[in-house]
């Protein structure tokens, strides 16, 4: 059974381990999508499994603000050295306050850390309030 057709069968209740593992012809599985829109246990068993580019499922559910309160595999990296750190920060949705000074350190491939990404997404809101203000 083919990737989309399970997702499409799902309704709400939640995949078998085999249907978390089915995957599309470029690695992205029925995990990635499920922990993108069902906010999966911090002990969730797939949280590494990672597509043709190492976006693990970690990395997409930071990326829409989808981790549990306790989650802590934010080293997990993709091909471009991005860690789940990285896309929780760019995502906005996740309490960055809650990183320490070693996460806050992680760099990614072309040496940009995470703290480096949150004054990227700071000066792009102060931004956009500006352009709001002058207009």
């Amino acid at each position: 059974m083919c990737y989309e057709t399970i997702i499409a069968r799902l309704g709400k209740r939640m995949p078998t381990e085999k249907e978390f593992l089915t995957t599309d012809e470029e690695g992205w599985s029925v995990a990635h999508w499920w922990a993108m829109y069902s906010k999966a246990p911090v002990d969730f068993p797939h949280w590494t499994l990672a597509d043709q580019n190492g976006w693990t499922v970690a990395h997409a559910a930071a990326s829409v603000g989808m981790l549990p309160e306790g989650f802590n595999l934010w080293h997990l990296r993709d091909a471009n050295g991005d860690t789940v750190a990285h896309a929780a920060v760019r995502s906005k949705k996740f309490p960055i306050h809650k990183f320490g000074d070693k996460i806050m350190n992680y760099a990614n491939s072309k040496g940009v850390r995470v703290w480096d990404e949150i004054k990227k997404v700071d000066q792009s809101y102060i931004d956009k309030l500006k352009a709001i203000v002058k207009s």
